[in-house]
């Protein structure tokens, strides 16, 4: 019988490798191009996804992909946000690294989950945290880094998904810095 955390990591991987949306470009820097102006665009040859309920942009000074507004998840609600990055150049080695996934439960219980892989290389990791009341959080250092990409793996992601029962809550601000 299937342990209930395989069933949950076998959810997270499920999207990452079949999510679509977020159109992409070229960071010099990066080795990717990235252009998330539009949900609805398609996946160039770079491969830079986002999909599911957040609004984020790649800053191209830093490096990093930011949340622009918060998401925010209402009472016996459920958000997804699967971010999706691949290489252009399998030459390449590149890795999403979280800087910063910041909060409020306003009105409890809500669980946050999230996981990161790289497909076909790392084992799904995931991390869970439920909340009984209110409060604020940080979970940057919870969230599993991505290995590099290279040697035919070179697709990574981030799945994260917030669900609330009878809860209030919000992510006010998520940041990933992509390093080769």
């Amino acid at each position: 019988m299937l342990q209930l955390k395989y069933l949950l990591n076998l959810l997270i991987v499920i999207p990452l490798l079949f999510s679509g949306a977020c159109s992409a470009g070229s960071d010099t820097n990066a080795g990717i191009n990235l252009n998330v102006n539009s949900a609805s665009s398609q996946e160039t040859e770079s491969g830079f996804r986002v999909t599911g309920d957040c609004d984020v942009i790649f800053d191209e000074q830093s490096n990093q992909i930011k949340l622009v507004s918060k998401l925010i998840v209402g009472p016996e609600s459920r958000s997804r946000c699967i971010i999706r990055v691949q290489s252009p150049n399998p030459q390449k080695r590149l890795r999403l690294v979280p800087l910063a996934l910041k909060g409020k439960v306003l009105k409890a219980p809500a669980t946050i989950a999230i996981s990161s892989i790289l497909i076909g290389r790392d084992e799904p990791t995931s991390f869970s945290e439920s909340y009984t009341k209110p409060t604020s959080f940080d979970l940057a250092d919870e969230i599993p880094i991505t290995g590099y990409t290279g040697d035919g793996n070179n697709v990574f992601g981030i799945n994260l998904t917030v669900s609330t029962k009878e809860g209030l809550l919000e992510i006010t601000e998520m940041r990933f810095a992509i390093q080769s």
